[in-house]
């Protein structure tokens, strides 16, 4: 009988070893204090890069420290770093994330004074995109800039950052579709596709 019940807990843990090696399951653990410190030093190394206009440098640092701990102050910044760089739709998602966290129960007074107002400024900035297929298209691959979108996103305004992109469709029995397209700061847009 232990036999038997030694090999079910065996064919158990074999089971769940895949699941055991998720990035998931480690992240919900504390940080160590060294790793803590990284994240420390790779935020202040942000801040500094930030605070003399070296945006993509300064996103990356960002970036990094949020493998290790997520707080509204790493992800405030981060966005504003995006947002430099033209990258609205990122930054909003970020700004966005910073929200969650202080919703959550984190505190940053700090960020929370500045959050709506980033927030709507990237909001006003960013460009919306509706596209339209014909009711009897079934089956269709949509791709923005080279990039499958999906089909959930089809007929509601999607964000998109302002500036030139390309967009293609395709559908068995169907024309292949292809068009550039360039949009401006805020403008809102709707595509039929066909």
């Amino acid at each position: 009988m232990r036999l038997l019940a030694s090999r079910h807990l065996l064919a158990l843990l074999v089971a769940l070893a895949p699941a055991l090696r998720t990035p998931a399951l480690f992240a919900a653990t504390e940080p160590t204090p060294s790793e803590l410190n990284v994240a420390r030093r790779l935020f202040d190394e942000g801040r500094a890069a930030e605070d003399a206009g070296r945006w993509h440098e300064a996103a990356d640092k960002c970036r990094q420290p949020t493998a290790i701990t997520d707080t509204p102050g790493m992800r405030f910044h981060l966005a504003r770093c995006d947002e430099e760089q033209g990258a609205l739709v990122e930054a909003l998602v970020e700004y966005d994330r910073a929200r969650e966290l202080i919703d959550g129960g984190m505190r940053a007074a700090d960020v929370e004074k500045l959050l709506t107002g980033a927030r709507e400024r990237v909001r006003a900035k960013v460009a919306l995109l509706t596209l339209r297929l014909p009711s009897d298209v079934k089956n269709v691959s949509v791709q923005l800039d080279g990039k499958a979108l999906s089909a959930s996103v089809l007929g509601v305004p999607m964000p998109i950052n302002p500036g030139k992109h390309r967009l293609s469709a395709f559908s068995v029995g169907r024309t292949p579709f292809a068009r550039e397209l360039t949009l401006g700061t805020g403008e809102v847009q709707e595509l039929p596709i066909e």
